[in-house]
């Protein structure tokens, strides 16, 4: 169908929200008019019909980019597609914005620096939980849930652009932001995710995993945890990566403040003895994105390792990559190696 662009005069009382000046809803509603903090002082009754090959966007949440404007940035410069998988509550968005966090304090240096964001009302968004203290303390959720919904939503991207301080070539990042829900239904009802939902999973260059290392700690959630582990691999190589070479895959453990130290190397043989039935290129890290316990793990741990892991996987492949999600077969040389003179390869 196609969208409709509506012009729209008014006020919001949702802290933070622009929808005057952006047209866009904070909150997530698809019309400012469906929020209840958002107060219409005029509305022009005058709809124009847009479709989006003639150039529409529909109203997003501020939260990141979707599929016309990712491509958009595809089309523009080498771009790579970093899909944070894991299930419900696994840590995805805390790792995200534990990453936005290490670029606006210059932590990524001396390897790489922040240069630019397409997506930096939705970094904001992510970080206005970690800025909410309570006597001292976190709140219990610092981000909101991811929104759930099987239909009537498509993907979400945050964007983030590097640089290598001694390269003049900028790395341009999409990780995706989806509900874990999605990868729940990876697991026990792939059609009706793999066909849209997930699609995008196909033209990763490399993988973010994610897997709470409490519940593989736990004798009474271990089971489960390493099971769930084990199908979502399994669904992931079978639906996305059977017909062409698989990615590198950082896994995640997460909320390891939480866990005695003594018991990390644990954890981290758990999850390598699974990744190496299935993956061909891995590397586990221990993280702790958010800390509730400091004193165990600071702010950050393995969020930046990640990143410069698949930094560095990128500079060593030479494979030939799809230019957008979909559509025609049209084939471009993505990979960082080439800003370095390498040769074509596939």
């Amino acid at each position: 169908m196609p969208d409709e662009l509506v012009t729209l005069r008014g006020t919001c009382s949702h802290e933070g929200c622009e929808v005057a000046t952006t047209g866009v809803c904070v909150r997530g509603e698809t019309s400012p008019l469906q929020c209840t903090s958002f107060t219409s002082l005029k509305e022009a009754p005058e709809i124009k019909a847009m479709t989006s090959e003639e150039g529409g966007r529909a109203f997003r949440s501020g939260i990141g980019l979707g599929y016309l404007d990712a491509g958009e940035l595809m089309r523009s410069a080498p771009t790579f597609v970093v899909p944070v998988v894991g299930l419900s509550e696994a840590g995805k968005t805390c790792y995200l914005m534990s990453l936005y966090s290490l670029c606006l304090a210059g932590r990524l240096l001396p390897e790489l620096r922040f240069a630019e964001s397409r997506t930096l009302t939705g970094f904001d968004t992510l970080l206005r939980g970690i800025r909410k203290w309570n006597n001292g303390a976190l709140a219990d959720r610092v981000v909101a849930h991811t929104s759930s919904q099987l239909t009537g939503r498509e993907p979400a991207f945050l964007h983030l652009c590097l640089q290598e301080p001694a390269e003049p070539d900028r790395l341009h990042f999409l990780f995706s932001d989806v509900p874990g829900e999605w990868f729940d239904a990876l697991i026990n009802r792939p059609a009706s995710v793999t066909g849209d939902k997930l699609a995008f999973v196909g033209r990763a260059d490399a993988i973010a995993f994610l897997v709470e290392g409490p519940r593989l700690i736990d004798l009474n959630t271990r089971h489960v945890e390493l099971d769930n582990v084990r199908h979502l691999l399994m669904r992931l190589v079978e639906n996305f990566f059977r017909k062409q070479r698989q990615v590198p895959v950082a896994v995640l453990i997460t909320k390891m403040d939480d866990v005695p130290k003594e018991q990390h190397e644990e954890a981290r043989g758990m999850m390598a003895r699974e990744c190496a039935k299935f993956l061909h290129h891995w590397q586990v890290f221990v993280c702790a994105a958010v800390p509730r316990r400091p004193e165990v793990l600071g702010p950050g741990t393995g969020v930046k390792d990640v990143l410069l892991y698949i930094k560095d996987q990128m500079a060593k492949s030479v494979r030939v990559a799809e230019f957008e999600f979909t559509g025609p077969a049209e084939r471009t040389f993505l990979a960082l190696a080439s800003l370095r003179g390498a040769k074509r390869g596939s």
